[in-house]
């Protein structure tokens, strides 16, 4: 109910304050959905059900598992095998954060409290206005630049996962050193050869001439990755290459677009390759060149927690002004414990 008009200024004020707070976490959740399904980098792990909730803690962290056990054979005069194995390690990201603000001023408060159409407007209206320069950040978090002692303030995307090759050996990833060599494997795929050759993803190099070759490139990552075990799953390219291979298929009538489901019912346009969803997002170019990441989404969690997920916190008064401003957080990060289950064909 509208507060009488012989109110006090202090109970305007906290009338004013319940309702910014009050609509906010009303449509906290439809807020967040909306925020997070207006790019197709994000709805694609909130389809995959890649959010993963953690109250708390210093740090996210998985257990990393790198060893292998040792088999040998015996006989009646032979020796078993022995020694204490290594087959495990821990990374540990920091949480990142984001925020926007809301802003609104004492004297504001006081003309729009003449009517709950008023004072409805009024907090829709700044509402709005930091959920959608939330909108515009998350837009582009996943693909943030790469962080190479990972102690930037972005959240660590897509960029520090699968770096650009150039950094492939450059730094940490979960607090642990990556990569110091890479070499070809077969087909022109590049995979980690000295150093923590477990924790590196795959590399391929555009062949001259894609127009010709795209499509035999990612045939090669694509099982260079796999390994005829476990193959990417998700495919996520710019939009010159998203567009040449689907010329490619058109002419060929090897493309199918799916046509329901997932992100085609968010509105996005998906194709397929092998069976595995194919999207584009110009984020991904990399200075201007182009770029395709395969990824093994069962291996990639966006972390965050539910405690500070587009949570609204309290009012805090500005120093002699009428001005008042209130933040909206959120605390996570995206991760990943198999980084060879990924990689990234990249124009050289």
């Amino acid at each position: 109910m509208i507060i009488p008009p012989n109110a006090t200024l202090p109970q305007i004020e906290s009338y004013i304050d319940d309702q910014f707070i009050r609509t906010w976490y009303e449509a906290q959740m439809a807020a967040a959905d909306n925020i997070l399904d207006a790019n197709v980098l994000w709805a694609l792990l909130k389809t995959r059900g890649r959010m993963i909730k953690q109250v708390g803690k210093e740090w996210i962290s998985k257990k990393i598992l790198y060893g292998k056990g040792v088999a040998a054979p015996t006989s009646k005069t032979g020796t078993f095998t022995s020694g204490e194995l290594q087959l495990h390690t821990m990374a540990m990201w920091r949480w990142k954060y984001t925020n926007s603000h809301v802003q609104r001023n004492i004297f504001d408060d006081q003309v729009n409290v003449t009517s709950k159409e008023a004072a409805a407007g009024y907090v829709r209206d700044r509402l709005t206005a930091a959920r959608e320069a939330l909108v515009e950040l998350f837009n582009t978090n996943l693909s943030a630049p790469m962080q190479a002692n990972e102690t930037g303030e972005d959240l660590q995307g897509f960029n520090d996962m699968i770096p650009p090759y150039e950094s492939a050996t450059t730094g940490t990833y979960g607090n642990i050193a990556r990569p110091t060599a890479y070499a070809e494997v077969a087909q022109g795929v590049y995979a980690p050869s000295a150093g923590n050759t477990w924790w590196g993803p795959r590399y391929k190099a555009l062949s001259p001439n894609p127009d010709v070759n795209l499509i035999d490139d990612m045939r090669s990552l694509y099982n260079g990755i796999g390994n005829n075990v476990m193959p990417p799953n998700a495919i996520v390219t710019d939009q010159y290459l998203y567009e040449l291979y689907e010329d490619f298929g058109l002419g060929k009538a090897q493309i199918v677009k799916r046509e329901s489901g997932g992100l085609v019912d968010l509105g996005f346009t998906v194709l397929l390759f092998n069976g595995k969803d194919m999207v584009w997002d110009n984020s991904i170019q990399y200075n201007g060149k182009h770029q395709m990441l395969m990824l093994n989404l069962d291996y990639i969690d966006l972390t965050y927690d539910p405690n500070m997920w587009f949570a609204m916190g309290n009012w805090k008064e500005a120093m002699l002004n009428g001005d008042k401003i209130a933040h909206i957080l959120c605390a996570c990060n995206l991760v990943t414990d198999q980084l060879r289950r990924h990689g990234r064909l990249y124009e050289a």
